[in-house]
């Protein structure tokens, strides 16, 4: 069951969002590649995610992700 889009970012206001600006900031050229470097380095995604929004933690983590 396929999704018609309804509405997308016009390509010259997608610096002026907090993606946009993650993706700057890490070198990542398109969405798309954001999607995929999240599926192939959670571990990556999620710290660098916490960082950039400097998200504060009341006991910092060890590990973002526990795949025991």
């Amino acid at each position: 069951m396929g999704r018609d889009v309804v509405w997308s970012l016009p390509p010259d206001e997608w610096d002026s969002t907090v993606t946009g600006s993650f993706m700057a900031a890490h070198g990542i050229d398109s969405y798309d590649d954001l999607v995929q470097r999240s599926v192939t380095q959670p571990d990556w995604f999620w710290s660098s995610v916490v960082k950039f929004l400097e998200i504060p933690f009341t006991r910092p983590y060890d590990v973002v992700m526990d795949m025991s």
